[in-house]
């Protein structure tokens, strides 16, 4: 797996970045979720699904915790409104 970081830095002299973008904060959490499990990078890896009308290019998927809730976050740039539950947007 490559970080956000390392894919900007591979990609941003060739062409924009395409496809989910992955923080280095939840990549850690992946990583220590693997170990944890006993899983290493050639036997598994994260898997994510996407409702229909899903909008991919440029999502970025985070890892929050903060007093209501703790865990993996979809930040969509191209959203220009969401619902208050955060599982539908506009783009």
């Amino acid at each position: 797996m490559t970080t956000a970081t390392e894919q900007t830095a591979q990609t941003s002299q060739t062409a924009p970045a395409k496809g989910i973008q992955v923080t280095d904060k939840a990549l850690g959490k992946v990583k220590s979720a693997m170990a944890k499990e006993g899983i290493s990078p050639e036997q598994g890896g994260l898997r994510l699904g996407v409702q229909g009308g899903g909008y991919l290019h440029g999502m970025i998927l985070d890892y929050q915790e903060t007093l209501m809730q703790q865990g993996f976050v979809f930040v969509n740039p191209q959203a220009t409104k969401s619902c208050g539950c955060g599982t539908s947007f506009s783009a």
